[in-house]
């Protein structure tokens, strides 16, 4: 009974606290854009700028809203339908790498991307099955290494 009085006193005295001292027990929303930044990645990239996007030369567009949140578009040429995806989390895992999670749940791909002199590639990716598309910097597929992407000017 004792228990049940105090349960009913602090419920009522944190309804009658002004909302701005009710401490919120949802988490905040993490900054996407803010490793970008720090990073220097938002803009466009391509491992050759003078060449037209395609399967062999992607074009990758990051972009961030003022909201914190940030968005990947691949460009692959004029035949293929430009993919726009949302990071759902993005984290530095070093000086000089961020680990990137685009998707959620079934469709979710992560990979770890370095950067080096203006410059950024894979190192490693898992794809949205779970296999590892690159390793190490290299593609598990045809044992390629990753591409050094520059940015691009617009």
């Amino acid at each position: 009974m004792a228990l049940k009085h105090a349960l009913m006193a602090a419920a009522m005295a944190m309804a009658a606290m002004p909302a701005a001292a009710q401490i919120s027990l949802t988490a905040p929303k993490p900054n996407l854009a803010k490793p970008f930044t720090e990073l220097d990645l938002f803009g466009m990239w391509a491992a050759d700028c003078m060449a037209p996007a395609s399967q062999a030369n992607p074009y990758i567009n990051w972009t961030g809203d003022r909201n914190g949140a940030v968005s990947r578009q691949l460009l692959m040429g004029p035949d293929m339908i430009s993919q726009v995806a949302t990071v759902t989390a993005a984290e530095r895992v070093g000086v000089s790498q961020l680990r990137v999670v685009i998707g959620r749940d079934a469709g979710k791909a992560d990979a770890v991307i370095e950067v080096k002199d203006k410059k950024w590639r894979v190192l490693s990716a898992h794809a949205p099955d779970g296999k590892v598309a690159a390793a190490d910097g290299v593609y598990t597929g045809d044992r390629k290494p990753t591409a050094w992407l520059a940015r691009c000017r617009s």
